[in-house]
């Protein structure tokens, strides 16, 4: 499949046009993906039960595409930290190796 690039504009345009899942299908990636790259190019998705609404025939608005923030590593994900800190009883983080 030929790669496909993006501008964080038309993908805005995207998640608020149809849900997570078709845009998954079109560019054959999954619905995770879509949502992890909403998440690091600071994206806004719709909520939870806003294309159910759109179905009942309830007009919602849309949020505007802010500037991005300037922050080098704003929106990633840093996957050993967050894979590797638990929680212990008293609510502290307990970091293992």
């Amino acid at each position: 499949m030929a790669r496909r690039e993006l501008s964080r504009e038309e993908l805005f345009a995207l998640v608020w046009e149809k849900p997570t899942r078709e845009i998954a299908k079109d560019f054959g990636l999954s619905d995770v993906a879509i949502g992890n790259l909403c998440a690091r190019l600071q994206v806004p998705k719709p909520p939870r039960g806003y294309w159910a609404r759109v179905q009942a025939g309830q007009t919602l608005r849309r949020p505007p595409l802010s500037e991005r923030s300037l922050k080098p590593n704003a929106g990633r994900l840093r996957a050993k930290e967050q894979r590797n800190r638990f929680r212990n009883c008293n609510g502290s983080s307990i970091w293992r190796p």
